[in-house]
């Protein structure tokens, strides 16, 4: 008896742009889990259901997690934002390659980020990217993924608290993980330990034994001596609104490597690289960021903020606030001569819109 065909196809309409399509699903009798690895990733033996799980429009690009495909957000802005976008993709319909699924992968990234989608949808797109890249050999755009899921992850517990189906022990040690994967060992176990010390912990008996192993391996790798305790990634930027401000928290990077995922699976993801252009003046050499700040920003201030980030985002470029902050500071440092004569926030703005103003 000839064994069955493990994929079938399915009718879907787009939400978005109303296009009907054909998408790919498996069937529950070939899934056949080997192995569960610490970052939640499963093993399959044979065909592979993450392989599946992004949705892709052939119409419009809309991508999206199979559960998450008919709640589209901001539906008619990002319509317009993928049209401009538009370019010829693979078809993803059928059995899947796996650049095929990485490329699924990116653009669903690249809806989520467009559509503002919560940090826990973006943390969860990242890490399933970084598995089929490193499932690919793409190793350094995995690394790259595991750590802006990190961020993501991060950004979940700071702020919307949004960690999709993740319990709160599970985020907790998720986080912790995926800085240990990171080289920072200081901060997973400092994750670790929030873990341990989770309320639900004891509810959670897998979890717990996950921990506890992960919480050793680390001290181990402490203990070789590789302490490092950051990596070469994107920024990271947590933005906690409240009524009346927002809070932004810049920690250093690297120059941006996010806008590589807009790119075709075609071409290997690298790292990118700044280039600014040097001044008549002196040739202007680029620092890499180092020190940590928090600032409490006005929500128009926060608003503002965000949507000079938009403006790269449509362009096809990635570029978070603290990037913004770090070229402002740079313009002012630059042009500015030395200040006197303030004694408060307005006064200073004061000056500053004269100096500008007569640039």
């Amino acid at each position: 008896m000839a064994t069955p065909n493990p994929l079938f196809a399915q009718t879907k309409e787009c939400p978005l742009c109303g296009q009907s399509f054909s998408i790919t699903r498996i069937r529950s009798s070939a899934v056949r889990v080997q192995e569960r690895r610490p970052d939640f990733q499963v093993i399959y033996q044979g065909v592979n259901p993450v392989h599946y799980q992004v949705w892709v429009c052939p119409a419009c690009h809309y991508a999206n997690l199979d559960r998450d495909f008919d709640q589209p957000r901001r539906a008619s802005q990002l319509l317009g934002e993928l049209k401009s976008r538009y370019r010829e993709e693979p078809d993803f319909q059928g059995e899947r390659s796996l650049p095929t699924v990485l490329r699924a992968y990116q653009l669903a990234i690249q809806t989520a980020l467009l559509s503002e989608a919560s940090n826990g949808v973006k943390g969860s797109l990242f890490l399933r990217g970084a598995w089929v890249a490193e499932e690919s050999g793409q190793h350094a755009l995995a690394r790259h993924y595991v750590d802006q899921a990190r961020q993501f992850y991060e950004q979940s517990f700071a702020s919307d608290r949004d960690p999709g189906k993740l319990s709160g022990p599970s985020l907790l040690y998720l986080i912790g993980e995926l800085n240990r994967q990171c080289s920072r060992y200081t901060e997973a176990i400092q994750w670790f330990s929030r873990a341990a010390q989770h309320r639900d912990m004891r509810r959670e008996p897998e979890i717990d034994r996950l921990l506890r192993r992960q919480w050793d391996l680390t001290k181990e790798q402490m203990a070789d001596g590789n302490t490092k305790t950051t990596v070469p990634s994107k920024t990271a930027v947590s933005a906690v609104a409240s009524t009346s401000a927002s809070t932004v928290t810049t920690t250093s990077s690297s120059p941006d490597a996010t806008s590589a995922l807009l790119t075709s699976n075609r071409n290997p993801v690298p790292e990118a690289t700044l280039e600014a252009k040097p001044s008549s003046s002196a040739k202007v050499q680029a620092k890499e960021p180092s020190k940590s700040l928090t600032i409490k920003l006005t929500e128009e201030q926060y608003k503002w903020l965000v949507e000079v980030t938009r403006v790269a985002l449509r362009q096809g470029k990635m570029m978070t606030p603290d990037a913004v902050i770090r070229a402002m500071i740079d313009a002012a440092n630059e042009t500015s001569p030395p200040l006197t004569g303030f004694d408060s926030e307005q006064t200073l703005k004061t000056i500053f819109t004269r100096l500008w103003t007569h640039c």
